[in-house]
Formats: structure tokens, sequence, C-alpha cells
């Protein structure tokens, strides 16, 4: 799942009858051939084997490649496994397009907020959103939270009441699926 920390473990179960003396992996790009990759040993005759400390060195959604190497020395790029690390340690940016409805004078104490969605594959997803009225919000978390499904082109926050009369500010900032989060945006 998508962390705010640019460090990875990747693991897996070794194949039965033979005996795995390392691993190759490469983050990025598909390996060109069986020893383009950054090569780690493992202990042989283990069931399961692992790589830490794996970093991506930029955020975004990368693809990691695996490929294990026999105690025979056979080894083949083309046997190999993937996934995805998935970083993000920037805080989303401010809600795009705001609005307010109503956006006039009204009689009803109930109003939305709704904001178009940021659709981004180098980002982690937008989970949920804090929201704060008169004042602005000192710390990251200060504020009401509100989980948001983020399956639409809009997001929105619906039955707010303000309690009294008169001109309120309203303040939003967004919380990622990393846990990125900044009031200050």
């Amino acid at each position: 799942d998508w962390t705010k920390k640019d460090k990875f473990k990747v693991s897996w179960r070794n194949p039965r009858g033979t005996r795995i003396a390392g691993a190759y992996f490469k983050v990025g790009s598909v390996p060109s051939g069986p020893t383009d990759g950054t090569y780690v040993s493992l202990k042989p005759g283990r069931k399961r084997g692992s790589i830490k400390g794996i970093t991506t060195g930029t955020p975004g959604d990368h693809t990691i490649y695996v490929w294990l190497k026999d105690t025979r020395g056979r080894v083949s790029e083309k046997n190999r496994a993937s996934g995805h690390l998935l970083f993000d340690n920037t805080a989303p940016s401010a809600p795009a397009h705001f609005r307010v409805s109503p956006s006039k004078w009204s009689s009803t104490d109930s109003f939305s907020v709704s904001w178009d969605s940021a659709a981004s594959t180098d980002a982690a997803p937008i989970v949920g959103a804090y929201y704060k009225l008169d004042k602005p919000p000192k710390r990251k978390k200060n504020g009401t939270y509100v989980k948001l499904d983020g399956s639409g082109p809009t997001a929105s926050i619906d039955g707010i009441e303000v309690k009294t009369e008169g001109s309120h500010k309203f303040y939003v900032w967004l919380k990622d699926k990393a846990g990125n989060v900044s009031q200050l945006n």
C-alpha cells in the first residue's frame, strides 16, 4: 500500500527443490539481461527469501522486478516476479475549484462544499478531508475529519452546519492514502 517512507521490503517463497544463492532486483524498468539489477546474497536452503531497505529515490508508483539465482549460478531475468512500491511523502495540494452551496445568504443552516478530485498517478489517492469553520487550523488534524470515497470527478462534504448567523470562513485540507496531510494546503 502507499507509504510516506521510502524504505521497502520484498519477500517471497523460494521454489521447492532449488537452493537459492541470491536475488536480483530492479526498480523502474524491465531488466534487459540476467545481471541487469542489484544483486543481494541470500542464505542457501531457506524456504523464503527477502530483500530489505529498497528505496525508490522519488515519490510515485514504481514497479519492482525480482529474479533469483541458484547455487549452481543459473539465473534468468525472464523468470521474474514484479510488484509495486508506492511512495508519497508530500501532502496533497489545496482542493481545486472549491465551491460552496448555497453560495449566497441562506435561511437554512446546511451547506455543502465541493471541489475537483485530483487524478494523479504519481501521488497517493485522496482518502479524506478535514474542515474547520471560522479560524484557520493550527495543526494538521485540527478540524473535523470526513472520509471520502474518491470514486468521482468531484469530492464533497455535505450537511455542514454553522450554528450561528453571519458570514463564516471555511477551511478544507486533504489527506492521502499514505497519511500525508497539511493544514497549510
